[in-house]
């Protein structure tokens, strides 16, 4: 047996050489050893949970062209269905009685092999207060349709501005985390030590 003695270094005394070595063979430090992205996740939920009732969040990146971020979802809100009926083409007496005698309920699930905004399967759909259909509204059944159409749309489009936000807030994060400087800064307040070269010790 025979003992070496070897001396250490901090991150911030090694060579210039040296710290560059250490920030390539560990860029990927932060993302592999925490779950970086919950953060992300739960700000987005408390930001959106008011649009849509959100279940689970997936994603996938950041260099493949099937990359992307989406969410399943387990109804909708009333500030969703007054966001819809808002931006009708309707006096606003109109809005007032679609929001009288229409049900609006939705969801979403994740569905094929990639996690992007087009992999939800969306179910959207609007139902009317029985009482109405015994004469008030003589043609209900069919606007009621041609408004489900419109609502169905209006409720993909804002799910896929949504879940474009959050694979930015992603990509945003994790470009972060593999930064120089957040590397730099992970080991430096650990208090890593490393040889002359740049090794962990």
């Amino acid at each position: 047996m025979r003992v070496i003695e070897t001396k250490v270094y901090t991150f911030d005394e090694l060579s210039e050489e040296a710290k560059e070595k250490v920030i390539e063979k560990n860029r990927y430090v932060n993302v592999d050893i925490s779950e970086w992205y919950c953060f992300v996740y739960d700000v987005f939920k408390h930001q959106y949970s008011n649009l849509f009732e959100i279940t689970n969040i997936y994603f996938s990146g950041f260099c493949s062209q099937g990359d992307g971020a989406m969410f399943e979802y387990d109804g909708i809100t009333d500030k969703l269905i007054d966001e819809f009926i808002s931006q009708l083409q309707l006096s606003p007496l109109r809005k007032k009685i679609v929001k009288d005698i229409f049900y609006f309920s939705g969801s979403g699930k994740h569905q094929g092999h990639y996690y992007h905004e087009k992999c939800c399967w969306h179910i959207v759909n609007i139902e009317c207060n029985y009482a109405y259909r015994e004469g008030y509204y003589p043609n209900i059944d069919e606007y009621m349709y041609d408004l489900q159409v419109e609502f169905d749309a209006y409720v993909r489009e804002r799910y896929i501005e949504l879940c474009s936000e959050l694979y930015q807030s992603l990509k945003d994060e994790y470009e972060w985390y593999t930064s120089d400087k957040a590397i730099k800064e992970h080991f430096i307040e650990n208090e890593y030590e490393f040889t002359e070269q740049g090794d962990l010790i």
